[in-house]
């Protein structure tokens, strides 16, 4: 099965850094095991939007955001998580594009492990 926006090299990498989609018991783990997730530092009221984590591997990572940066991007094909991105990107907020990115690139992390069931 061929994923939009997934090139050879990225494919290869993802699959010989994640090994068994086994070890992982939801999707969505291992956007968190690639560290796209956002940082907390919470203390009273105060709830910042910090960056990402960045754990795991940062070339898997790197390779993910290109990916979701050609899909937002203007020469991407139309499809649901394109939709979703640039939605989120149009929210506004001075860093609304990264989090799209961002935010794009989680899913597109997940998009392999997931079993057809769901």
């Amino acid at each position: 099965m061929k994923v939009y926006g997934v090139g050879h090299l990225t494919a290869l990498t993802f699959v010989l850094t994640l090994g068994n989609k086994q070890r992982f018991q939801r999707s969505r783990d291992v956007g968190c095991y690639l560290g796209l997730r956002p940082r907390r530092s919470q203390s009273g009221d105060s709830d910042p939007q910090l960056g990402i984590t960045k754990a795991g591997n940062g070339y898997l990572r790197q390779l993910l955001v290109e990916c979701a940066n050609h899909v937002i991007g203007p020469h991407g094909k139309d499809s649901t998580l394109r939709r979703w991105g640039l939605s989120l990107g149009a929210r506004g907020g001075s860093h609304a594009r990264r989090r799209a990115v961002v935010a794009v690139a989680r899913g597109k992390a997940a998009f392999p492990v997931r079993s057809p069931s769901r």
